[in-house]
């Protein structure tokens, strides 16, 4: 039997997965440096951010550690 806590792991990695591809696909012409999930501080919304290696290399000078 399913419990609830697989049902939230796997559309998680479904999401998860998804965004990747959404990603890859506006993005077509850069690879992806960094992608992390978020929650808010009640863990009521899990929201992903992500960048590019070119967004890393363009931003490198106002932010040395970055990449």
């Amino acid at each position: 039997m399913r419990s609830q806590e697989d049902d939230i792991r796997d559309a998680t990695t479904k999401a998860v997965r998804q965004a990747a591809k959404d990603l890859r696909d506006r993005n077509s012409d850069s690879r992806l440096f960094g992608f992390a999930l978020c929650t808010d501080d009640n863990v009521r919304t899990l929201y992903h951010v992500a960048c590019t290696v070119d967004w890393v290399r363009e931003n490198e000078m106002s932010y040395p550690d970055i990449g």
